[in-house]
């Protein structure tokens, strides 16, 4: 029996395993001996794999997924996809296979579920934030290098390609020596493929709403006053 593609990997799904990807791919090359020691990330203690954990443990440098609560050290490196480009004219609608069920009470095949699949388009933004300027720029060219020239066949085996790489204003924030931090950001544009399974049975519930209702009026609903 044929493995049906997730469920669940249309926006969500995706954006989270190419985020994943990243934070792997970087902790690996942040790893390598050709790395400066004092930018270097290092396995969890007692793994000696490069890129297998997020666990950061004592090193250098701190490379995440962006999460607004999570608390580090610096410099680091924080993965995040911005919204996916989810519009008509972007985001594919094909119709790639059909899975039929045998009915025992019709005694025949029975179309149960279709398949989509098409191209989905993720901006995948690399922050780095560090405390000097230096470890800003030095870091953000790495990451640059890194992305543009090593990780890049690395994505097109796992059928997602690069559409554009776009260095991002540096900035830096907080009013004095002890608190200040210095941002460089790279965007790079993912195209990459979702699988979406629409059981057939959907199909039917919908056709089957009302809606004469709601064509040519309101609803007592509607006409509530809103609090405050």
């Amino acid at each position: 029996m044929p493995i049906l593609p997730d469920q669940n990997r249309l926006i969500y799904g995706q954006t989270n395993y190419i985020k994943l990807a990243f934070v792997r791919l970087l902790q690996a090359a942040f790893s390598h001996e050709s790395v400066p020691k004092e930018y270097r990330w290092a396995p969890t203690k007692g793994d000696t794999r490069p890129g297998v954990k997020s666990a950061q443990g004592q090193r250098q440098l701190w490379i995440y997924r962006a999460n607004p609560n999570r608390e580090t050290g610096l410099p680091a490196i924080f993965v995040e996809a911005e919204p996916a480009d989810c519009s008509i004219a972007m985001l594919g609608q094909e119709l790639v296979r059909q899975v039929f069920e045998f009915d025992e009470i019709l005694k025949r095949d029975v179309l149960v579920e279709d398949v989509y699949s098409g191209p989905i388009f993720i901006p995948v933004k690399l922050t780095v934030v560090a405390k000097t300027t230096t470890d800003r720029e030095i870091l953000t060219d790495m990451v640059t290098a890194f992305v543009r020239y090593v990780f890049r066949d690395k994505f097109q085996k796992e059928k997602i390609d690069y559409l554009d790489i776009q260095a991002g204003d540096a900035g830096e924030e907080g009013e004095n020596p002890a608190n200040r931090r210095f941002f460089g950001s790279l965007t790079v544009r993912c195209q990459t493929q979702f699988h979406q399974v629409i059981d057939r049975r959907l199909y039917e519930l919908i056709q089957t709403i009302n809606m004469d209702d709601i064509k040519y009026g309101t609803s007592e609903d509607d006409l509530t006053p809103m609090p405050g």
